[in-house]
Order: C-alpha cells, then sequence, then structure tokens
C-alpha cells in the first residue's frame, strides 16, 4: 500500500499532462511529433501488459512489478536531463519505454492484488487499493508546478517524477518474499472458519439421538440438502460438507434428498 502511495500509476493521469507540457513548451515539438509520442506510449502499453505475463509466468509478479517501476524511474530521469529541441528522436524512445512500463503497471499491480488478497475480504482490499492508489495523484503536478514558477528548468523540474518511482520501488524490496506471501493467504483461506448463514437452509429439519455400542451420545441434526451436523461427545463434526472429521465413516441419517 505504501508502494502505491509513490507509483507512476496513482497519478498516471497527471504525469502524462506534465509530460505534454514538457514536450509543448520546453522541447517544443508539434502536434504532430506530440501525437506519434503519445501513439508510441499507447501502442507500446501492450507490448508492456504482454511483457509482464511472460515474466510473471517465468518469474513471479512482484519481480514483473518491480522492473516496471525501475524501467519508469530511468527513463524519466533520462527525459528530462537528456532531451532537447534538437534530439526530439529520444522523446519517441522514451515513450516507447513509458509504455512498456504503464503496460506493466496495470497488469501486474492487478495480479499481485488478486493473488495476496485474502478470501472473503475481496471488497475491503479493494477499497484501500483505490484509496491509496489515487491519494497522492495530485502531488507530483504540484511540486513540478511550484519549481517551473520558482525558476527551476522545466527539465530538471521533470525529474521530480523518476523520484516518486524510486521511492516506490524503494519500499517493494521490504514487502518480503512474494512465494511465502501466497503460502501466508493460502493458510489463512484454509483455515477460515466454516459458516451457515441464517437463511441458508429451511426450517424444516430433523433431529435424531441415540446411543451408541460404548453408550456415548450422539445428537445429529440433517438438513434438506444432506448437510448433517453430529455432536459426539461433546465435539461437532460436519458431514456431507467440506470438511469432515478424520474418522467419519458416513452419515448417521439420511434426508428425504439423498434418498
Amino acid at each position: 500500500m505504501i508502494s502505491m502511495l509513490f507509483s507512476p500509476e496513482a497519478g498516471a493521469g497527471t504525469v502524462l499532462s506534465i509530460a505534454t507540457t514538457l514536450m509543448l513548451i520546453h522541447l517544443k515539438m508539434s502536434a504532430m511529433q506530440l501525437s506519434i509520442a503519445v501513439l508510441l506510449l499507447q501502442v507500446f502499453n501492450i507490448v508492456g501488459a504482454y511483457i509482464s505475463k511472460v515474466i510473471c509466468q517465468r518469474i513471479n509478479p512482484f519481480v514483473s512489478y518491480q522492473i516496471a517501476l525501475g524501467s519508469f524511474a530511468v527513463a524519466s530521469l533520462l527525459t528530462g536531463l537528456t532531451t532537447t529541441s534538437e534530439r526530439i528522436w529520444l522523446v519517441y524512445i522514451y515513450a516507447a519505454i513509458w509504455g512498456i512500463s504503464f503496460g506493466c503497471f496495470y497488469a501486474t499491480q492487478r495480479v499481485l492484488f488478486c493473488r495476496l488478497t485474502p478470501k472473503g475480504k475481496q471488497f475491503e482490499f479493494m477499497g484501500f487499493f483505490m484509496f491509496f492508489g489515487n491519494l497522492l495523484g495530485w502531488l507530483p503536478p504540484i511540486i513540478f508546478t511550484v519549481m517551473n514558477e520558482k525558476g527551476v528548468r522545466m527539465q530538471y523540474a521533470f525529474c521530480v517524477l523518476p523520484v516518486f518511482s524510486a521511492i516506490s520501488l524503494f519500499f517493494t524490496f521490504f514487502m518480503g518474499s512474494y512465494e511465502e506471501a501466497i503460502e501466508s493467504v493460502e493458510v489463512m483461506n484454509d483455515d477460515s472458519d466454516f459458516e451457515l448463514p441464517d437463511d441458508a437452509y429451511s426450517a424444516s429439519q430433523s433431529k435424531t439421538r441415540e446411543m451408541d455400542g460404548t453408550s456415548t451420545e450422539k445428537d445429529s441434526i440433517t438438513y434438506d440438502d444432506g448437510l448433517s451436523f453430529t455432536s459426539n461427545s461433546g465435539k461437532l463434526d460436519l458431514k456431507g460438507g467440506c470438511r469432515r472429521s478424520p474418522a467419519y465413516k458416513g452419515p448417521t441419517s439420511l434426508s428425504n434428498s439423498d434418498l
């Protein structure tokens, strides 16, 4: 979540607006040249998404996310330091790298979030995802505007963008192992309690009470769909569902649906 605060995707719209300002005012690009740069960025978004897929399959999504952050930071820094009105062709190269980076961001962040979200917490965590993803989107343009108004050259003010990406990349190194995180989520999902909603079954129930050969009382409640609960010496066994006792050998009672 902290890494997302400074991610380029968090303020993707503002980042592109700053880049457009740089290209129009500082580099004095024409409308045609600007259109070509934007087209390259959009096309290479597709390439970035495909590259992200390959990295996710061969390594993991976490590495893909780190590579995207690093490539965006480097491309942004070089854009501010090396581009001039005489070297417009460099803008096209950096626009392609930006497109690849953004393609990785949009694909990888969502894969990571879906894989690392515990079962039953999807809505809650998606709210955090949207909140942190937009919380600091206003900060890069504010800093860029203040620096520009104070007389700092626009190309140097533009270098504030890679600072945010570097901060985001820095926090990713404290996230731990991706494989361990996946194992933890799987354990949380497996250990989640099995709960029955109040209206999950109809009120029609059959209750039986019997004594086995060892004089142990057994209370059994069977619902209409065949799911039964058996209390044996104070322990509750779930039969017919997704969790069963290791000693379970078969149902003690049959419902109408079983017949």
